[in-house]
This record gives C-alpha cells, structure tokens and sequence, in this order.
C-alpha cells in the first residue's frame, strides 16, 4: 500500500516505520522533523498547516496519524489542543478532499481517566488536557468515519506506556534512576502498571492495518500487567542489581516535593524532573485491559523480559 505516515520522525514513528518498509509498503513520512533513519521519505509539513496536508494526503491508500503533542510537561497546556484536536481536524477535511478511505489513528489509553479500561465501556473520561485532546481527536474521526460506515475503514490503537530501544519518556527514565541506583518507590509499589514494548506496539499496528471497511478500537498493553513493585524488580533483576535494595517514601511527602519544584518551575523559570503530575502519574494504578486485542487473535512477538533486554541492550551494556 502507499501509506502516509504522520509524525513519523520520532521513537515509535521510526520503529513502525521500518517494519512498513519491511513489509513492501510505499511509505511517506509527514513530519516536521527530518527521519534521518530513513531519508527520501519525508514530506515536510505541520499537521496544524490543513493545506500541506492537504497536499500529502492526495494519493494515499491509508494514512496512519500518529502526530501529536504528547510530553507530559507541555507549556502552555493548550498546545495540546492546538495540535492534536487541530490536527485531527485537518486530517478529516484532507481525507474528505481526497477520497482517501482508510485510517488508523494513535491515540491513548489516557481518555480513560480513572473510569473503566474497555474499548466498548461508558466511562470514557480523560483527566488530563493531553488525554482530552485525543479523545477529541478519536471523536472527529469517528464521525469522520460515520458519515460513510460501509466504505470506511477506520482503526483506533490506545497504547498504554511505550517502551524500547530509542525512548526517552517515563519508563527511560525509570531505568536509568534504577541503574543508578537512585530510584526511590513512591507509596506501597502496589499500584498497577500496563507498558508496552515498542515492538508489539509495531506488531499490533501490522495486525490492525485498515484494509477491511469497520470501526475497531484496541488498547495496547503487554500481558500479563505489573504492579509497580514487580516491575522495578524485574528491572532490577535485568540489571543485576539486587532486587529487594530499594528507597521507599509515602506518598503524600513526594507530592510535597513535587509541589515545590513545580512552585520554583513557575517563579524561577527552572525545569525539574519531579513535579506534582509525575508523583500522581508513578502513583496512579494505569492497568489497560487489552484483551480485545488478544481476542481478535494478535499475539505478541517480545514477553517482557525479552523488551527489557533489548531495550538495555540499546543502552550500550551488557546484560544476560
């Protein structure tokens, strides 16, 4: 197929990007951002721009839209919207001038806020700006895709945590405070924590190509889930480091902590990497059901010892 890839340039883009080329599509990278992994693909554009869009979408056999305004620290927190509800909006009218009929979106197991984790459940109800800007987004789509249910095909993935060689985000920076020995457990480590590696989210986005007219929606999470404790064993244990050596602090005094860094953030123009939303955010028990998935027969390539071990590998260390 010829597929248009939107924000394509980053750690998941670049990853998905290689298992297309793999699998003989004729892919093209819409980003504002160079793909240095894969030159002589991009198309240089916004998605906040609907005329380069415009002008990328013509011709497509399937857009795949995984541009979006997702660190957790954005400021001002309107950008989120600005991007992923502006985006998906433009995206809808470029499919609409092109008669382009097939879509997956990327969106977030965030639109689930702390209501039920089933594609099909009544509480969807994101509580963040960013998660609520991806619901939008599925929402335009969605409509998108209800204007003409027997032509289109429209296929909605919401990843949990995102993981693997290449990443920078929450679970980096868990490993790196756990291989320096640095991390300190907030609360009882009881809470549930869902991730994924990067290379089931890549083998997911094979399995759930929109070739066939329908809405699905699929959460994305690695089985079976880890609670917060097992997970920093496990990454201990992967990094030979004693697994039971581990700092402990309630949770109310690392939300104090946090406030203050967000207070000095504001006043004193400092960034930390501890804020009050990353205490609530470790703390929060993210457990995604994503059994649908299971159900429709994919099955997963890496366990997650095997995405651990690749993933340090990445690292430059040697691991068993």
């Amino acid at each position: 197929m010829k597929i248009l890839l939107t924000g394509g340039s980053g750690f998941i883009g670049g990853h998905l990007a290689r298992a297309l080329f793999e699998a003989g599509h004729e892919l093209f990278n819409f980003d504002h951002t160079e793909a240095t992994a894969f030159p002589g693909t991009d198309v240089r554009g916004d998605v906040r721009d609907a005329s380069a869009l415009k002008r990328a979408v013509a011709g497509m056999d399937l857009v795949i839209h995984l541009a979006a305004e997702h660190a957790d620290d954005v400021v001002p927190e309107s950008r989120y919207a600005e991007t992923n509800v502006t985006g998906a909006r433009h995206l809808v009218e470029a499919l609409e001038t092109a008669a382009v009929t097939r879509v997956l979106l990327f969106s977030s197991a965030s639109v689930y806020g702390h209501g039920s984790t089933i594609e099909s459940g009544p509480n969807v109800e994101p509580r963040t700006p960013y998660g609520q800007s991806k619901l939008s987004a599925e929402r335009l789509l969605r409509d998108w895709f209800e204007r003409s249910p027997t032509d289109r095909a429209l296929r909605i993935l919401r990843p949990c945590v995102v993981y693997g060689p290449g990443h920078h985000g929450n679970m980096r920076r868990l490993i790196d405070a756990v291989d320096r020995k640095r991390l300190v457990l907030v609360g009882s480590g009881r809470n549930t924590k869902s991730i994924c590696y990067v290379g089931n989210l890549v083998a997911a986005t094979l399995f759930d190509l929109a070739v066939q007219p329908g809405l699905r929606i699929h959460n994305v999470a690695d089985l079976p889930n880890l609670d917060m404790d097992a997970l920093t064993r496990l990454i201990r244990t992967r990094l030979h480091h004693d697994p039971d050596a581990i700092w402990r602090v309630p949770k109310l005094v690392a939300l104090g902590i946090g406030s203050a860094c967000d207070l000095l953030a504001r006043t004193g123009g400092l960034r930390f990497e501890l804020s009050a939303a990353r205490v609530q955010k470790f703390c929060a028990n993210t457990s995604l059901s994503a059994e649908t998935l299971f159900d429709a027969g994919f099955r997963a390539p890496y366990d997650h010892a095997e995405g651990l071990r690749a993933t340090l590998a990445a690292r430059g260390r040697t691991h068993r």
